[in-house]
């Protein structure tokens, strides 16, 4: 499996630019939703209809990520002369209604943020926070956020999206609903000329913001389900295709039947399998290496195919003796599609930290995953977020401090506060 990148790393495509000369401002919306009474940057981002445009504070946002502090205080878009203040981020993960709820955390808009955010809206605040690094801000409210989000899942009766579901999970580490999605989307997943994997929409995973380790994990899920789910069709097939040549009868569970009787109901089972393949498509069955379609495709197109056995006229369903008969193919795409599959230890590791960091965490997330964690257990340490000072507070020594350093501190190092005004 391809090695994960650093935990909370970024993936930056934003379009940048700053518009400081009079009169540049033509083309922005006339109204600007504004975050502090200090605002002094505004931020230009594309929605359904046009843009939404947002006034926030440089320092503010700056010192909530440190994605915005390096483009900040980097050079990226420093304000310089005359005129608005004015960044895009008009790239498709920086999403409206997320970047209002982290604008809003940031400027201590606190009775603005909601209270049970449901799938696509809890999608669009992880697709922000991940790309900005900053999902620390989501720990006063996560706890609140994962019970309603089990909620909104329960309540959807299963029409649920499943690739948000699994992207908001992975990015906020609930991995309780990770390992149940993940098996899922990589059964909607189809594959590209080039061979990169596709999400349901046919866009490139690649795309998403996803690592590269989970891409990977992907693709094998999918793999792994079309070598079990084609061969659990073809062996049987091609079974029933040399029975009469080989006196192979195994497919024929009538355990009172002669012989020539079930070879005649192995014939009506071949007879209708092939019909039925031959109906969807599927002859000559594909290479489960060369077949580029998602593997919920295939399976909905074998099941709904039905295979007939010998069976006299007039004969009751209780009474039939060749009622069991067959090659089972339903039960051989169940077996290809397992609900849940093995996580490496490093990915629930991963899970783990981003849970800390965003505030999900708990014991119950991750009961699903103990079995899993302890038959592949990660080799590497734990990142300690507690000297991380963007999670939690760090103690420094103030005399070997680089401000202490800065201009009048070598001279006056300690100001009194009834000094302030000398």
């Amino acid at each position: 499996m391809t090695e994960l990148p650093d935990s909370g790393a970024p993936i930056i495509n934003v379009a940048y630019t700053v518009k400081t000369e009079p009169g540049a401002d033509e083309d922005l919306p006339r109204k600007a939703t504004s975050y502090h009474t200090d605002a002094d940057m505004y931020v230009r981002v594309r929605q359904a209809e046009g843009f939404a445009l947002y006034k926030v504070h440089s320092d503010l946002i700056a010192a909530a990520s440190p994605v915005w502090r390096r483009l900040v205080y980097g050079g990226n878009f420093p304000r310089r002369g005359a005129g608005k203040w004015v960044v895009n981020m008009l790239a498709p993960e920086d999403k409206t209604f997320g970047l209002d709820v982290v604008f809003s955390i940031i400027h201590f808009k606190f009775h603005e943020i909601p209270l049970r955010p449901d799938v696509s809206q809890l999608y669009d605040i992880a697709t922000v926070v991940e790309k900005y690094q900053c999902a620390h801000l989501l720990v006063p409210y996560m706890k609140e956020w994962v019970a309603g989000l089990h909620w909104h899942i329960v309540m959807s009766g299963g029409d649920n999206d499943d690739e948000k579901t699994m992207y908001l999970a992975w990015v906020l580490g609930e991995g309780r609903y990770f390992s149940r999605v993940v098996a899922k989307v990589a059964y909607q997943s189809t594959i590209d000329e080039g061979g990169n994997l596709l999400n349901a929409s046919g866009q490139p995973w690649k795309d998403q913001q996803l690592p590269d380790g989970i891409i990977n994990m992907m693709a094998t899920i999918r793999a792994d389900a079309l070598n079990k789910l084609i061969p659990g069709i073809s062996i049987p097939f091609q079974e029933l295709l040399a029975a009469p040549m080989g006196n192979v009868l195994k497919f024929c569970k009538a355990k009172d039947a002669s012989d020539d009787i079930k070879e005649q109901c192995q014939l009506q089972q071949l007879g209708s399998l092939l019909s039925g393949l031959t109906g969807a498509g599927l002859m000559p069955l594909p290479n489960p290496d060369k077949y580029n379609g998602s593997v919920c495709e295939l399976a909905g197109k074998l099941e709904k195919i039905k295979v007939g056995h010998f069976k006299l006229p007039n004969t009751k369903p209780h009474s039939d003796t060749h009622s069991k008969c067959g090659s089972h193919h339903k039960q051989a795409v169940a077996d290809a599609m397992p609900p849940l599959v093995q996580l490496s230890g490093k990915i629930i590791q991963e899970l783990k930290i981003r849970a800390e960091k965003s505030g999900a965490f708990s014991i119950e997330l991750f009961q699903d995953l103990r079995d899993m964690e302890e038959r592949d257990p990660s080799p590497e340490p734990k990142e300690d977020l507690a000297v991380n000072g963007t999670h939690f507070k760090q103690v420094e020594d103030f005399a070997t401090s680089p401000d202490y350093y800065s201009e009048g501190y070598m001279s006056n190092p300690v100001i009194k506060v009834e000094d302030a005004d000398a």
